[in-house]
């Protein structure tokens, strides 16, 4: 009989969770799990999305951020167990970036999405990390680092009056009022303002956002890596595809691939080696 299984990958602002189902596959999509941000809320979001199933039936592969040190996972692995896992293999979210792009093959990982950070990889391990120091003074050409140049051009008056307008016209889609200062607001939620960039990306106020933010990220973590290729996961990558593209090959480094959803791939990862040992 196949053993089902259920693949997790946990970033800063969700978690996108994939169960297999005989041939197909389902997918949910909860709060993300820090191990330092798991709140009794949280957990009853989770039991919820699950209530309906008998998890002791099924292998979990967690990927969530903050795991990546076996002494962070506590708080995690108890969640897990509550709901109910028998059989659970927990690891970082930048392992699933590197094997979700590159699979068992070494190469160079960028991520991009709330946060952000620079991998080598040599196929079975990440063997060196840049930048990555975390928000509010790293992260750089992250979603929070984006929002966080939003605000302060917003406070600072230094943004256009009609992009100030139309910024004061979105503030019903975000949780904080715009004049929040900026080490008040959680790097989940400053990061929600992503979707504003792209929204005006054609904006030559936006596309200024977008280059100074992605040469922070050159400066402090893909120019160490002293790479001339790097395969990139996350959102902000996804979404800003063409002008990060275009970036990078000004510093004459190729972009490999771009992967949105890393938990897809490691879906297919897991479903070939589960697959693969059913016929050994």
């Amino acid at each position: 009989m196949e053993k089902k299984f259920i693949i997790a990958d946990s970033g800063g602002s969700k978690t996108h969770w994939i169960m297999s189902d005989e041939k197909t596959y389902k997918e949910f999509f909860s709060s993300g799990l820090h191990p330092k941000e798991i709140t009794p809320a949280k957990e009853e979001e989770v039991k919820a999305l699950f209530n309906a199933y008998d998890l002791s039936e099924y292998v979990l592969y967690f990927y969530g951020t903050g795991c990546l040190r076996e002494e962070n996972q506590t708080p995690v692995k108890e969640l897990l167990t509550t709901l109910g896992f028998n059989e659970t293999h927990i690891y970082g979210d930048v392992v699933g970036s590197c094997r979700a792009a590159l699979a068992d093959a070494p190469g160079d990982v960028l991520i991009l999405g709330t946060g952000s950070v620079g991998l080598k990889y040599d196929g079975e391990k990440i063997t060196e990390t840049f930048g990555g120091l975390g928000y509010p003074h790293g992260d750089e050409g992250s979603g929070a680092r984006m929002g966080k140049m939003l605000i302060e051009g917003y406070q600072h008056k230094t943004l256009s009056p009609e992009l100030i307008a139309k910024l004061e016209a979105y503030k019903t889609n975000i949780s904080f009022p715009l004049n929040t200062p900026v080490e008040e607001i959680n790097r989940k939620e400053i990061a929600t303002l992503s979707k504003f960039l792209f929204e005006h990306k054609a904006e030559e106020e936006v596309q200024s956002i977008l280059r100074t933010s992605f040469q922070e990220m050159y400066t402090t973590t893909v120019e160490p890596m002293h790479t001339n290729s790097i395969s990139v996961t996350g959102s902000i990558a996804f979404y800003f595809k063409d002008e990060l593209k275009d970036f990078l090959f000004s510093k004459q480094i190729v972009v490999n691939r771009i992967v949105k959803y890393p938990a897809l791939n490691l879906y297919s990862l897991h479903f070939n080696q589960h697959k693969g040992s059913l016929n050994q």
